[in-house]
């Protein structure tokens, strides 16, 4: 069974707050993404003691916008999956600072919740909701 540890930043500035710790269940998971769910933060889920293969979920979120990405080791080359699906149009959004093509965000946090359900149980999350 995979061990994770879970990081996150809720807020930005001098009001901001984070941690980091085992995820040592669900709702650990899903606590810190109810924290960032319609506002600012971070939450990061990082496979502990793997060298290859899907090792790090991230989702960065600002308001109602949210950049989710799988970092991917093949043993030869590290790759970013994300998020591709919601949007047709080449517009930039803000995400905490960085702009990012609106193709990348994803508007649903139900597709967010999944994701990170789906990479805490399997270690992957599947190609159809991050390619």
């Amino acid at each position: 069974m995979l061990e994770f540890t879970l990081s996150w930043t809720c807020g930005v500035g001098e009001s901001g707050t984070g941690g980091h710790e085992f995820a040592r269940a669900w709702s650990d998971v899903e606590a810190c993404l109810a924290k960032i769910e319609g506002g600012q933060g971070s939450v990061t889920l990082e496979v502990c003691d793997r060298d290859v293969g899907p090792l790090v979920l991230q989702v960065l979120a600002d308001s109602d916008a949210y950049l989710l990405t799988l970092g991917v080791d093949d043993g030869v080359d590290y790759s970013v999956r994300s998020y591709s699906g919601d949007h047709e149009s080449e517009e930039m959004v803000n995400i905490l600072g960085n702009y990012w093509s609106r193709k990348l965000i994803c508007n649903n946090f139900d597709v967010v919740r999944y994701a990170f359900r789906e990479f805490l149980s399997s270690g992957d999350v599947s190609e159809e909701i991050l390619k």
